[in-house]
């Protein structure tokens, strides 16, 4: 008579419904359950507060012979997970990582022959998912309408229309060069037009785009108040894209919105009269989040005056967690040959989580016009 593993077969040992106060573990050091008659067992934890869930498999059921961590965020989606029996015996353990008490865990463990997860073909996948997936659209458009966590397209584009030859100038709208924060402060933000405010015709609101601080990714919706200087609640270390969210008849701002760190007083962003959105070519990387750049598009034109510009582009990144600035990118564009260049990269370039991605111009003429565009994926660690 042949025997037929059990389907759904609770393990209590293994699963709980009591809550963990901050930094407290539960069955760290329990004891283990023999799974030897089963193929799988699938692990589903809930609770309203980050974690790490560890599972450890034994051949004795005193010595750990396999470990594995799975961290629990309570802002991605956490699947019920399945583990393959390796050994006979398995113990799984949940800490309360967090800085706040649970209040709520429930954590389920079934030993069967289980097969894996299901998901639907359009559903948002969990960077952590038990799911074999086939899809015919094209990852980025995937990416686009939101069906991969943890991921997000970025397009940035940027432009320095007067580079002069005394030195090298960031590539962004405001000219010149950007002093990133290295504290968190609050922006200030005014338009040179009265009439970018509540109830007039130009530009009322935006939407800050950004990290804070710890170099976490952070939004803040701001109402203008023309040439009056508005202060922002939150506090910043560096704006990836300011852009309208609310405008009157006029549809775009009618005057040069300038940000400026409020303490140190420098600016940190720059929305140019009708144009609607900054302008600058570069990208702060969030914590626990990488960027992969894909393409980067140069263009290159005289605007008055002078022989044709010799414009070398660089590409730079400052770490701020090692405190150190390096160079990854540069080209020579020679406006007598040719002025525009656009650099596919069959490999993503990866930038580090909380670094700085920019770029300068330098030329051999006055009055240079550069404008550079360059596309990636921002990635969550998983």
């Amino acid at each position: 008579m042949s025997f037929t593993p059990n389907q759904g077969v609770v393990l209590s040992d293994q699963s709980t419904s009591s809550a963990l106060n901050a930094g407290v573990s539960w069955n760290a050091s329990g004891s283990f359950t023999d799974v030897s008659m089963h193929n799988s067992i699938i692990v589903a934890p809930a609770t309203d507060q980050d974690g790490e869930l560890v599972i450890e498999f034994s051949t004795d059921g005193t010595n750990v012979d396999s470990t594995l961590t799975e961290n629990y965020y309570t802002d991605r989606i956490f699947p019920p997970r399945r583990y393959t029996v390796g050994r006979q015996y398995v113990r799984v353990s949940f800490e309360n990582t967090s800085a706040s008490n649970q209040t709520y865990l429930r954590i389920q463990t079934l030993a069967g022959d289980k097969t894996q997860l299901n998901f639907p073909l359009d559903g948002l996948l969990a960077q952590n998912a038990d799911a074999s997936v086939v899809r015919s659209m094209d990852h980025a458009i995937d990416v686009g309408l939101g069906r991969w966590q943890g991921h997000v397209n970025w397009h940035k584009w940027g432009y320095n229309d007067d580079v002069d030859n005394a030195a090298s100038e960031w590539i962004w709208s405001y000219g010149g060069n950007l002093t990133p924060m290295t504290s968190a402060e609050t922006l200030d933000i005014v338009s040179s037009s009265t009439a970018d405010d509540a109830g007039s015709t130009g530009l009322t609101n935006i939407r800050l785009v950004g990290v804070g601080p710890g170099r976490v990714y952070q939004t803040e919706d701001v109402e203008l108040d023309g040439t009056t200087t508005v202060t922002t609640s939150n506090t910043w270390l560096g704006i990836n894209r300011i852009a309208p969210i609310g405008a009157g008849t006029g549809l775009v701002n009618a005057g040069n919105i300038t940000i400026d760190s409020t303490t140190s007083a420098t600016v940190q962003a720059y929305i140019p009269a009708g144009l609607g959105v900054t302008q600058q070519a570069f990208f702060f990387v969030p914590a626990e989040r990488q960027f992969f750049a894909t393409w980067l598009r140069i263009n290159v034109n005289k605007i008055s005056g002078g022989a044709s510009p010799r414009v070398t582009v660089q590409g730079w990144v400052r770490d701020f967690q090692l405190g150190v600035v390096y160079l990854v990118f540069q080209e020579v564009v020679d406006t007598d040959v040719e002025n525009n260049i656009a650099i596919p990269t069959p490999i993503p370039f990866a930038i580090p989580e909380q670094s700085l991605l920019y770029f300068t111009a330098s030329t051999n003429t006055n009055n240079t016009v550069v404008n550079l565009r360059f596309a990636g994926e921002e990635v969550q660690n998983a």
